[in-house]
């Protein structure tokens, strides 16, 4: 890791107990919640959220001011430093606002085009699965251990997660239960939380889709620093559509995007 990096990583890892202690303060309390999406849809924003993300962005402007932020809850401040900050200040809002402990925070810092930093933290439970250099790794308390993906290769033995049925167009619905024909068992409405578990080999296959840059960027860090697979329903690049496989093993990834691509 370069002193840059390490700079960075400190100053993240510096700031993190006070982002969770926002989110904890907030959690399973009566707060206001917003809905983003007005009369079409729910898409709840809460004080949380916001608090969050302001916190990050002031404490990353006094600290290193130049580096760019894409975010959830504000404009995305724009650079030419090759460094750059993604950040979800709660990933699983609705999780959040009904008292599950499976929401996250999310932050990830790309140098250069590639990911060096990724964090996954569920403050509740007071765990975080942070990627940083070549390994990832699981906090919890003063516990910290190397985590690595499993060994699933087969559909059959293959536990998955997703949000579906809650999130998903009607094609990609029918997509995804194709697979899900073929799995052991799958588990819903973890969000962020169950990349972290893929990446510590409980689960071994997350599907999404209509996902935005904040939502993965963070998990496909973690993921593939633990030898997993991250990528689209296509195998390529995960594009605007926002669809998401991880998985464990190369096997299991292109068995999902056989039946994903079945018409």
């Amino acid at each position: 890791m370069t002193e840059t990096t390490q700079s960075r990583y400190d100053f993240i890892i510096g700031i993190l107990g006070d982002l969770e202690r926002i989110a904890t303060r907030y959690f399973r309390r009566n707060m206001e919640v917003n809905n983003k999406a007005g009369f079409a849809d729910y898409d709840p924003v809460t004080i949380a959220d916001k608090e969050i993300e302001q916190y990050f962005r002031t404490e990353l402007a006094n600290h290193f001011p130049d580096d760019r932020v894409v975010g959830e809850e504000f404009e995305n401040r724009q650079s030419d430093s090759r460094f750059v900050w993604t950040i979800d200040p709660i990933d699983g809002t609705r999780a959040f606002v009904a008292g599950s402990p499976t929401f996250t925070i999310l932050i990830c810092l790309d140098i250069d085009g590639h990911s060096e930093i990724g964090i996954v933290s569920q403050p509740f439970t007071g765990e975080r699965f942070i990627s940083h250099g070549k390994m990832s790794k699981w906090h919890h308390k003063n516990e910290e251990i190397d985590i690595s993906v499993s060994k699933t290769t087969l559909l059959k033995n293959t536990i998955m997660a997703s949000t579906f049925p809650e999130i998903g167009s009607v094609d990609e619905r029918q997509a995804f239960e194709r697979v899900e024909q073929h799995v052991k068992l799958t588990r819903y409405g973890m969000d962020g939380y169950a990349y972290g578990l893929l990446a510590a080999g409980h689960i071994d296959l997350v599907i999404e889709a209509g996902l935005k840059p904040f939502d993965y960027a963070a998990p496909r860090a973690v993921v593939l620093t633990a030898g997993g697979v991250f990528c689209g329903w296509d195998g390529g690049e995960i594009d605007q559509t926002g669809r998401v496989i991880a998985a464990a093993t190369s096997e299991l990834a292109d068995a999902a995007i056989a039946l994903l691509q079945e018409n």
